[in-house]
């Protein structure tokens, strides 16, 4: 499990940091944290989402990604990753238009979708 998002490093710790969810992405004495200030493109293009899978080890087709943007969507699905949706803020037929395979607005229904 990691975060690959198109802020800066920084905020993102920060924000896992106020959240209490830091902790779970800083296992094995690394982070598993990535930014798209560390690759040449950001999203919409899939740059953050490749590095975050061959820094994990896992091959993109693996991988599940969770997203709240269209450009986040579009990187996903360029990355051949599968897109889930986060709709919360209704940006729903955006997401889908973006190449999400399924929305959801509530993330307790996460699991449920991933599985």
């Amino acid at each position: 499990v990691c975060v690959a998002s198109g802020a800066d490093r920084i905020k993102v710790k920060l924000q896992l940091g106020r959240t209490g969810l830091l902790e779970l992405f800083q296992q094995d004495a690394r982070e598993h944290v990535f930014s798209a200030t560390e690759v040449k493109r950001s999203k919409p293009a899939p740059d953050v989402y490749l590095l975050a899978a061959e820094t994990m080890g896992v091959v993109p087709a693996r991988c599940a990604v969770v997203e709240d943007s269209p450009a986040g969507a579009t990187a996903g699905v360029a990355a051949g990753m599968t897109v889930f949706g986060y709709a919360a803020r209704n940006e729903a037929v955006q997401l889908r238009d973006a190449g999400a395979s399924a929305i959801f607005a509530d993330m307790r229904g996460l699991p449920a979708l991933v599985l």
